[in-house]
């Protein structure tokens, strides 16, 4: 296996992409890095053990990293990672979910301020997963251009991106989108603190 390429267990990455080309092969908390030099997507695919499983984290292992849990912890795997730069989740909208009881009885909808939860936790994972991060919160600072553009029901996926646009210090801005289907239903700026958990 080349040197560009490093398989970590339940670990965390320093820098660089995670490659998600083939999902039928590792454990879960497997994952494939490729640094600087990244041959590209044909000699990704030739690796020895077929690629990488897609699930990269696991709700134990997303845990690990942010301090949300049940009820409140909306990601159910994080597919790709990027510590300090960007992270794609992704949550299953199912009708059991206890917020439908009352949003909306007999008409259920995913509410749009927990999709904007769901995005600021996945940026969470991105600046949190960094060594220097470890024991630290992010707080929400504030939230700007957010629309929403379709409803989210039961049996949706919703794919949570976010990537960091700027930092000064303990302050951030961060992009995020997300999407079911390919179709994009929400989007917006986040600003956050990261702060000391004590």
């Amino acid at each position: 296996m080349s040197g560009r390429y490093i398989l970590l267990e339940k670990g965390f990455l320093e820098k660089g992409r995670v490659i998600l080309d083939n999902t039928s092969t590792l454990e879960p908390g497997l994952i494939c890095w490729a640094g600087p030099g990244d041959p590209g997507r044909d000699e990704r695919r030739s690796l020895p053990l077929g690629g990488v499983k897609q699930m990269v984290l696991d709700r134990s292992q997303i845990e690990a990293i942010i301090p949300h849990r049940d009820p409140f912890l909306l990601l159910d795997r994080v597919v790709e990672l990027v510590p300090g730069e960007y992270a794609v989740a992704e949550k299953d909208i199912v009708h059991t979910m206890d917020v439908f009881r009352g949003h909306f009885p007999g008409h259920p909808v995913f509410p749009g301020v927990l999709q904007l939860e769901a995005l600021a936790q996945t940026g969470a994972v991105a600046v949190l997963s960094q060594p220097e991060a470890e024991g630290k919160i992010i707080l929400f600072g504030g939230v700007d251009k957010v629309r929403f553009r379709r409803q989210v029901v039961p049996g949706d996926t919703l794919r949570l991106e976010m990537r960091m646009i700027k930092s000064r210090g303990p302050v951030g801005k961060a992009e995020g989108k997300a999407y079911v289907d390919g179709r994009l239903v929400c989007s917006g700026m986040i600003t956050f603190a990261v702060a000391d958990a004590s």
